[in-house]
């Protein structure tokens, strides 16, 4: 699909939405091809981290394709299908075994900025602004999404962003957590270059594992049970272990395969 493809440059994938002439409006079979190009990246030989990105400076999404409502303006079976598409393809960054930077260069709104939220690492040029704006819209916003958004930054800024449907700039998403880092207009690349070596020097398994367990510990669950014990001797049985342990003390960089 040319509006939103993979590519894979050695180590690294990228999820490249090019729609400018729409604004990178996300389209219903955009959401579609979300969860299998997801697989086909952590399928990928050498592919360790997930970067999702535009093909066009200046713009990141405009969200769903607002056109694609207007045809259905009253057909609430298609609404909540619809609904139910945009969040599969959220949920699919989300669960990734890969770990998944959003590089956003411009304007991030409505489920543009969903797409955002759903990633583990989140980071923004200084031109970016971010909204989500379903109340505007006479909409709700699908609860996984909002569950996942209340994870990132918090009931309270969660309750700001999507009650307003306000814009923020890029500092304040710094300010309540939505972004991780915000650097000039022309750095993005680099940033995301130096993240994705820090998650590349590490055990793909401890990622993999970690973030099945924070997504517990956003539920709400604290005590640790038979799953998240699971995830510890999963990890201690298993090669990345004994080369992170020998490299330590053998004073070397491990090597993860």
């Amino acid at each position: 699909m040319s509006d939103l493809r993979l590519e894979i440059d050695g180590p690294v994938a990228s999820l490249v939405i090019d729609r400018s002439a729409r604004r990178n409006a996300v389209t219903q079979a955009m959401w579609d091809a979300i969860p299998g190009l997801v697989v086909e990246a952590e399928a990928a030989d050498g592919v360790r981290v997930l970067t999702i990105r535009s093909s066009t400076t200046g713009i990141f999404s405009a969200g769903a394709d607002i056109g694609e409502y207007r045809d259905h303006i009253g057909d609430v079976a298609w609404g909540v299908d619809n609904q139910e598409r945009l969040s599969r393809g959220t949920l699919a960054l989300r669960e990734s075994s890969l770990p998944v930077i959003a590089a956003v260069d411009g304007p991030a709104f409505g489920a543009g900025a969903g797409l955002v939220v759903s990633c583990d690492i989140r980071l923004a040029t200084r031109r970016s602004s971010f909204a989500i704006t379903p109340a505007k819209l006479g909409m709700v916003y699908p609860f996984p999404d909002a569950a996942a958004l209340v994870g990132v930054v918090g009931a309270a800024a969660a309750r700001g962003i999507l009650l307003t449907g306000r814009t923020l700039d890029s500092a304040e998403a710094h300010r309540v957590g939505l972004i991780d880092e915000v650097v000039d207009d022309s750095a993005l690349d680099d940033a995301v270059a130096r993240w994705s070596r820090l998650l590349i020097a590490n055990s793909p398994t401890s990622i993999r594992l970690m973030k099945k367990s924070l997504a517990i510990a956003a539920t709400g669950q604290r005590a640790d049970d038979d799953v998240t014990r699971g995830f510890v001797r999963e990890a201690l049985e298993g090669g990345d272990y004994a080369e992170g342990a020998s490299a330590f003390l053998e004073r070397r960089d491990p090597q993860f395969g």
